[in-house]
C-alpha cells in the first residue's frame, strides 16, 4: 500500500519529467525540424520535442534553408537542440508510445496519423492554423514558414 508520502514522491518526479512531444509534417527535413528546433529553444526544458514525418525519407538531413531559417532566428544548435545533427524518420508506433502529445503542423496531417494510430488518437493535435510547405521555395519562405512556426508554438505551449 502505498503512503501518503510515497504518492507525493511519485507525483514530484511526474512534475519535474519534462513533457515529450513529436511534431510531424510530411518529409522531416522542413517544417517538423524547424518546430522541434523552436520548442526545445523556447521550452526552458520543460519539453523534450522530437519530429517525425508521414512520408520521411529516412535518413535525409534537415533543409539547408530550414536550418538557415533558424540560424537566422538566433536559434542556435546545442547538446540539447542539435537540430544541426538531425536525420529525417517515418513516425511509427514507438514514437507514438513514447511521446506525451504527437503535434501535427496541419488538421490533414493530424487526420492521416489519427487513421494510421488509432490507439493513440487521443496524443494527436495540430497547430491553429496549417503550416504550408516551404520545401524548394526561398529562404525568404523558409524565414516566414519559421516565423509562423514560431507563433504557433509560443501559442500552443503558452511560451
Amino acid at each position: 500500500m502505498n503512503t501518503t508520502q510515497e504518492i507525493k514522491q511519485k507525483q514530484d518526479v511526474t512534475e519535474e519529467r519534462p513533457t515529450k512531444i513529436c511534431f510531424v509534417c510530411t518529409g522531416n527535413t522542413c517544417r517538423s525540424p524547424m518546430a522541434m528546433a523552436v520548442l526545445n529553444h523556447l521550452g526552458q526544458g520543460k519539453y523534450i520535442a522530437e519530429s517525425a514525418g508521414i512520408m520521411a525519407d529516412k535518413g535525409a538531413p534537415i533543409n539547408e534553408k530550414a536550418y538557415q531559417a533558424l540560424a537566422n532566428a538566433a536559434i542556435i544548435p546545442t547538446e540539447q537542440n542539435a537540430y544541426d545533427k538531425h536525420f529525417a524518420r517515418q513516425l511509427n508506433m514507438g514514437i507514438m508510445e513514447s511521446c506525451d502529445k504527437i503535434v501535427a503542423v496541419g488538421a490533414g496531417h493530424a487526420m492521416m496519423i489519427m487513421q494510421s494510430f488509432p490507439l493513440c488518437a487521443s496524443k494527436v493535435t495540430s497547430f491553429e492554423k496549417s503550416i504550408t510547405d516551404p520545401f524548394g521555395q526561398s529562404q525568404e519562405v523558409y524565414d516566414k514558414c519559421l516565423s509562423e512556426i514560431t507563433e504557433c508554438v509560443k501559442n500552443m505551449f503558452a511560451l
